[in-house]
């Protein structure tokens, strides 16, 4: 299973490469007045504005440091129409896309209501990783289908 890691803070996650639309550097982003705090704000996506979420004012409540490797990972999935619905992940140390055997992926002992993008865990050789689930994000950004 191709995936794409990246980190948040010290952990690192990854994203089933079959969701990632693009992986976009960071680019300036128009703010929401009143959005939850882990919106980063929103920007054009080719002639689509779409939300991003900045993935360490989610998780550590903290933005993602402004580094040559932090990027935008345009994800999407479609909804019940067809229609793919897009949302942009801001996120850490993001190089390259990585071959990992999904067979290693167990779900996680404890979950919460609270945090339905963290999916299953698994581990490389540098150690743990969990899955970001990007049916999740799109609810937890309301971007999801009726």
């Amino acid at each position: 299973m191709l995936v794409l890691p990246f980190h948040v803070g010290d952990n690192r996650y990854v994203l089933a490469a079959r969701s990632v639309v693009e992986v976009v550097p960071q680019v300036r982003l128009s703010s929401l007045p009143r959005a939850p705090h882990y919106v980063a704000g929103v920007f054009d996506f080719r002639g689509v504005i779409i939300p991003v979420i900045d993935a360490c004012q989610l998780l550590l409540a903290r933005p993602c440091r402004s580094c040559l490797s932090t990027r935008i990972i345009v994800v999407g999935q479609p909804d019940v129409s067809g229609r793919e619905r897009l949302l942009g992940l801001r996120v850490e140390q993001v190089t390259e896309a990585v071959d990992m055997a999904a067979e290693g992926a167990r779900d996680p002992a404890l979950s919460s209501p609270d945090t339905p993008y963290l999916g299953a865990l698994t581990r490389d050789t540098q150690g743990i990783l969990q899955f970001f689930d990007t049916q999740g994000l799109l609810l937890l950004a309301g971007t999801s289908a009726p």
